[in-house]
C-alpha cells in the first residue's frame, strides 16, 4: 500500500522464497516500478539489520501508511 500497489496475485513454492504473478495487463513501467518497490522495501529491511533505525520503531513496523498520516503538517 505504501507504494500504490494492490496485493498481487503471490505464492510460496519453496520454503524461503516468494513468487510474484503480475497480471497479463501490466505493461513494462509498471512491472518495473513494483520491482524498485520492491529494492526500496529490502532497503528497509536491511536498515533494520545494519541496526540503522530502530528495531520496533521504523518504516516497515508501522505500515501502511495511509495518505491522512504521510500529509500531515
Amino acid at each position: 500500500m505504501d507504494y500504490g500497489f494492490h496485493a498481487p496475485t503471490m505464492s510460496f513454492p519453496v520454503v524461503g522464497t516468494l513468487m510474484i504473478e503480475p497480471t497479463e495487463s501490466e505493461d513494462i513501467y509498471e512491472l518495473n516500478r513494483f520491482i524498485d518497490a520492491m529494492i526500496s522495501i529490502r532497503k528497509e529491511i536491511q536498515d533494520v539489520i545494519d541496526k540503522k533505525v530502530h528495531p520496533h520503531n521504523n518504516v516497515l513496523k508501522n505500515a501502511p501508511h495511509s495518505y491522512k498520516i504521510i500529509s500531515r503538517d
